[in-house]
């Protein structure tokens, strides 16, 4: 994971840096991971769905929407997840890097998110999107399919107070698909996204497609947006 520091210096612009002579100024090692692959719907490691010989596309070669940035006071926390094999199916890498006041930045912990379901109907899951609330409290929200379920809405998290590295709270279903994604390439979309209401910086709100019905025609998906918030962020 490769991070740059960036100034920018309006009154004498000759004076803005950025890394060091371009490079980054910090690589921080992380898990092994594999990349899934599958383009435009073909590959070993496209998303399974239920009523639709299509496979999924999981963007896998990219970091997801968003990347955000909490200031703690004595420490500033970044958020971040990409799509990984796991479990023989996709599974969601996600990270929270700490920089410490006046320190540099380092992996404070890191997970895949893969739950062991059922030999006979295993789940993929991708398209996450990543947030904090003021507590220090971590959601994760994504896509979940298989090929007994649609495309469907989920989402999981972990409280400031769980074990590093587990994403401990238990998996909520937001709302079922009820269609497959019948277009020939197998597209879904590009990122979700999980945002935190700025008035009270607890309640997450999240939004990401699913089909409603069988469809062959591209551009008749559909959107939800669900909320959320963790009981201990007052």
């Amino acid at each position: 994971m490769r991070f740059w520091k960036f100034h920018v210096d309006w009154a004498n612009p000759a004076n803005s840096t950025f890394g060091i002579n371009g490079d980054p100024n910090y690589k921080l090692p992380v898990a092994a991971f594999v990349r899934p692959q599958c383009v435009y719907g073909y590959g070993p490691n496209c998303v399974v769905q239920k009523g639709g010989p299509q496979g999924l596309d999981v963007l896998g070669d990219r970091l997801m929407f968003r990347m955000p940035i909490r200031n703690y006071g004595r420490y500033e926390s970044v958020a971040l997840n990409h799509t990984v094999v796991a479990n023989g199916t996709d599974g969601i890498r996600w990270y929270e890097v700490r920089i410490p006041k006046g320190g540099n930045p380092s992996v404070y912990q890191q997970g895949t998110y893969a739950p062991a379901d059922s030999a006979t109907n295993p789940l993929y899951r991708w398209m996450g999107s990543v947030a904090m609330d003021k507590a220090g409290d971590l959601a994760l929200g994504y896509s979940a399919s298989g090929a007994n379920d649609f495309p469907s809405v989920r989402y999981t998290g972990r409280t400031a107070a769980d074990p590093l590295g587990r994403l401990a709270q238990a998996e909520k279903v937001a709302f079922t698909g009820t269609g497959p994604q019948t277009e020939v390439e197998g597209r879904w979309g590009d990122y979700s996204d999980l945002t935190v209401d700025p008035t009270n910086d607890c309640t997450f709100f999240y939004t990401t497609e699913y089909l409603a019905d069988d469809v062959v025609v591209i551009g008749t998906w559909r959107t939800r947006v669900v909320s959320f918030r963790f009981p201990g962020c007052k």
